[in-house]
């Protein structure tokens, strides 16, 4: 009798215990479905906001992008006075794009140095006739590539900007290397890894600039002209890459 009775506690509980976990899991479950749903959500909820700001950027670069044709077709300037000036205007050509692995700007490095490991392809336009152009760039082991600051947004030209250091100063737009000049000309020195002439392809590293960047022109490095180690520079440039290096 008494070992019966213990045999129907032991099941009692064991009984008991069960419908305690099944409990706990459901409950647990629960929690997790609800937490999933809240990610689902969010997630949701960012994408709609990456989409909608992606849409308000694309729409306001094309606004100013007819605004300056319309200004360009039409012969018409911000200033009256510079139509003497505009004589001199020379049209620039594209002779290809380069692809980087920086799909926006937010991300992209400064200056090529920062990330000298960064790889991209500059692929060259058909109508360059690239298998002529590309001939000997081989034999280069780094490449000038100079581009198009594209994705400026500011139709008014800036005079002055912050020159990058924590000291907020200003410097005139020719001091300093910002993307925010009178020409939206970009300048990278990068190293060649491998020169296609059949597919029209550069592959470089060293690269700083977004991807889908036009490119005007690549001139090869010349160390023994173009290297120069008694040139100096501003003390606020030192202070900015000694603070890159920390």
């Amino acid at each position: 009798v008494h070992f019966a009775s213990m045999t129907r506690l032991s099941s009692s509980t064991t009984t008991t215990g069960l419908i305690v976990v099944g409990g706990a899991l459901v409950f647990a479950a629960g929690v997790i479905g609800s937490l999933k749903n809240k990610v689902r959500a969010l997630e949701e909820l960012l994408a709609h906001e990456t989409e909608k700001r992606l849409a308000e950027r694309t729409g306001r670069i094309r606004a100013e992008k007819r605004l300056e044709g319309g200004l360009t077709q039409h012969g018409c300037s911000s200033d009256e006075n510079d139509e003497e000036d505009r004589r001199l205007d020379y049209p620039m050509y594209t002779l290809g794009t380069c692809r980087s692995c920086f799909p926006r700007r937010n991300g992209t490095p400064r200056q090529s140095g920062i990330a000298d490991i960064a790889k991209g392809v500059i692929e060259i336009r058909p109508a360059v006739n690239p298998s002529s152009c590309l001939q000997g760039l081989q034999g280069y082991s780094h490449v000038w590539v100079i581009y198009v600051f594209h994705l400026n947004t500011n139709l008014a030209k800036r005079s002055s900007n912050f020159n990058g250091n924590h000291s907020g100063a200003k410097v005139g737009s020719l001091a300093c290397r910002s993307p925010h000049r009178p020409n939206p000309i970009g300048l990278t020195l990068c190293r060649i890894h491998d020169v296609d002439v059949n597919k029209g392809t550069v592959t470089i590293s060293g690269l700083d600039v977004v991807d889908g960047t036009p490119v005007l022109d690549l001139k090869p490095y010349l160390p023994m002209t173009e290297c120069h180690p008694m040139a100096t520079v501003p003390s606020w440039v030192e202070t900015s890459y000694e603070e890159n290096d920390r």
